[in-house]
């Protein structure tokens, strides 16, 4: 039986399991021993690969989204004000305001399923992940489950009322994470192969 070849906790270069010293960087190792085989670093997604997946998304949802409100929503509805001549302000309230807010309503019923169950299936992205080479998983890199893609979304609300401070905590995070990733405990990754 053949033991494992050992590795250098300095340089990660293979040595015999009975050396003191590593044969490439000349490290001590006869104290530690060998380390397990290095791991592949963990490649997150960079702050501008994220906005282009967010970009895409916005189209592949955005734009179905418009080409209904257009067919079923005749007028925009408005919001106008006059003032009389004693200075009293009038506010008028025109169009479909009911059928807007139903829009409304289910645009967001509409992107919050499409993110969550894109993001919980077995590709673990949307469309515009996908598009980039990104997954998203939890923290020790597994799936995520439906519950915590939900939470994730709406997470992302914070990063809208923190004034986008939440998005730009991917470029100094360690593990480039938004803020609604670090409440739901999530990372976006390169895909490995």
């Amino acid at each position: 039986m053949v033991a494992a070849v050992p590795y250098c906790q300095h340089c990660g270069a293979q040595h015999a399991d009975d050396a003191s010293f590593c044969p490439t960087c000349g490290s001590w190792v006869g104290s530690v021993g060998g380390l397990a085989a290095p791991q592949a670093a963990t490649r997150y997604a960079s702050f501008w690969q994220r906005v282009a997946a967010y970009v895409i998304d916005q189209l592949v949802v955005g734009i179905p989204y418009n080409v209904i409100s257009a067919l079923v929503l005749h007028s925009t509805p408005n919001v106008t004000s006059t003032t009389d001549a004693s200075g009293k302000v009038s506010l008028h309230w025109t169009g479909d305001w009911a059928l807007f807010g139903v829009l409304f309503v289910a645009s967001i019923v509409a992107s919050w399923l499409y993110q969550a169950l894109m993001q919980s299936s077995s590709r673990q992205a949307t469309v515009g992940k996908m598009v980039l080479g990104l997954i998203i998983t939890d923290e020790a890199g597994n799936r995520i489950s439906f519950a915590r893609a939900t939470g994730r979304y709406f997470a992302g609300i914070l990063n809208v009322l923190t004034l986008g401070i939440g998005y730009l905590m991917v470029i100094w995070t360690p593990h480039k994470q938004a803020l609604h990733d670090r409440i739901a405990g999530t990372v976006v990754v390169r895909k490995t192969s």
